[in-house]
């Protein structure tokens, strides 16, 4: 009866997205309509029932899609996907979790957590292919919370990367840098293997590189070299996107070719396009106001700046300006009033989450005397930066924006600290309170920048 079932919810799932492939209705329209919320919820339900290629065709039926909706996921299906994984083979575990990083499925925590087990378990006979797939789900799938998941896979991808084609090398080496791999030897390894093949570098394969070395914070010479040798010969092939990226990493890691970065500007803004009918969607819209912000700001970009046209770059700065807000929330709000609680009782004077230019926040703020700060009339600007998604004993952050945008505000004449929101709730309330007593523009002045 059981099986009976089982067959019945996968044949009436069938018929329902064949449906809407018919009809020509959106996808989440028709999944949203309370007579397939209901029958989603009944499958639910089922899915103890089903076998793992079971639960793998219904994932399979919904990635075709591009939508699974939370009323079947939470309902029955997420619980089943450790049993699942258990007894597919090697191929198909990496298959669902490329499938659940698709489909944006990360909780519950605990279903992800084991699949990561189950993955790091099989690492040792998975193929190149499949470590690679590995490697880039458990990238997809984060933030993961300490200890982040996925050693035991790069241990075993280090030893093959010579059978991964450019595709695979330079995704796993952007997936390795998310994930805050630190291994010297991984990282020597990759290295010389994306060096070996930089000839072969499609863009795809350029801007992945470009944004794992501006992430991990590397910069090895001679694969720099030879990736700014190579870029000029594949720019001109580059998607908005990938051009978009590499200028973006470029500019994170302080590099500002003068005769290359003009053209992926035109590659981004291109002149056949008006800049109103760009669209581009809001996190590029911040990616392409650093890189313009770096252009203005840094001393080591002035000659590039000087190549790109007045044109260009009235066309990418209308293109920047509608940045939707600004940043998305990157720090933590129950620290940043703590701070001010403790600055308040020291009588000094500060604000909250105060923005920049219209696409920065400084989470606290502390007003001194002298200067003008970002054009404040009340003097020097402090401030308190705070990264939620750095480790409590992060020494630098881990995220391209995040060094731009402290980069950014320096330059802009700010006293920037930044800090790890972790860290402030492993300290114990006399660390609190020196920390605090520390941005007083007494002790500020003294303290050094970010």
């Amino acid at each position: 009866a059981a099986g009976a079932g089982a067959a019945e919810g996968l044949e009436g799932l069938r018929r329902l997205l064949a449906l809407g492939s018919d009809a020509a209705v959106p996808v989440e329209e028709l999944l949203a309509e309370p007579e397939a919320v209901a029958f989603l919820r009944d499958l639910g339900s089922l899915c103890k029932d089903f076998s793992p290629a079971d639960l793998r065709e219904v994932m399979v039926a919904f990635a075709r899609v591009q939508h699974l909706p939370p009323v079947l996921w939470l309902s029955g299906m997420a619980e089943e996907v450790p049993r699942a994984v258990e007894e597919l083979p090697d191929l198909h575990v990496v298959h669902v979790a490329l499938m659940m990083a698709s489909l944006d499925l990360r909780n519950p925590h605990v279903v992800l957590q084991e699949l990561a087990e189950q993955l790091d378990f099989r690492a040792p006979s998975l193929s190149p292919t499949c470590l690679a797939g590995g490697v880039i789900a458990l990238s997809q799938l984060g933030p993961w919370p300490a200890p982040v998941p996925g050693s035991i896979l790069l241990e075993e991808l280090a030893q093959k990367l010579d059978a991964l084609s450019a595709r695979e090398l330079t995704a796993s080496a952007l997936a390795a840098s998310t994930l805050g791999a630190e291994s010297d030897d991984l990282w020597q390894r990759v290295h010389g293997a994306i060096l070996s093949r930089v000839h072969d570098l499609e863009p795809k394969h350029m801007a992945d590189t470009l944004l794992a070395l501006a992430t991990t914070g590397l910069c090895p010479i001679a694969l720099l070299e030879a990736l700014q040798d190579r870029l000029p010969h594949i720019v001109g092939k580059m998607a908005a996107d990938e051009a978009l990226t590499a200028a973006w990493a470029l500019s994170a890691m302080q590099l500002f070719p003068a005769k290359v970065l003009p053209r992926l500007l035109e590659q981004v803004c291109p002149a056949e396009v008006p800049a109103s009918e760009l669209m581009l969607p809001p996190a590029d819209a911040r990616q392409l106001r650093q890189v313009i912000l770096s252009l203005e700001l840094e001393p080591g970009a002035a000659k590039a700046r000087t190549e790109v046209s007045a044109s260009l770059w009235a066309r990418a700065t209308e293109a920047a300006e509608d940045v939707a807000g600004g940043e998305p929330p990157a720090g933590d709000e129950a620290v940043a009033e703590e701070i001010c609680a403790l600055l308040a009782e020291e009588g000094a004077p500060f604000s909250m989450v105060e923005p920049v230019r219209d696409i920065y926040f400084v989470d606290v703020v502390v007003r001194g005397t002298g200067g003008d700060g970002s054009g404040s009339e009340e003097g020097a600007l402090h401030g308190v930066v705070l990264d939620a998604s750095c480790e409590a004993d992060a020494q630098a952050p881990s995220d391209p924006w995040t060094t731009l945008k402290l980069r950014h505000l320096a330059r802009l004449g700010w006293s920037v600290r930044w800090m790890p929101a972790q860290r402030w709730w492993i300290w114990d309330e006399d660390q609190r309170l020196a920390f605090a007593r520390s941005l007083l523009p007494s002790a500020a002045a003294a303290a050094p920048s970010a």
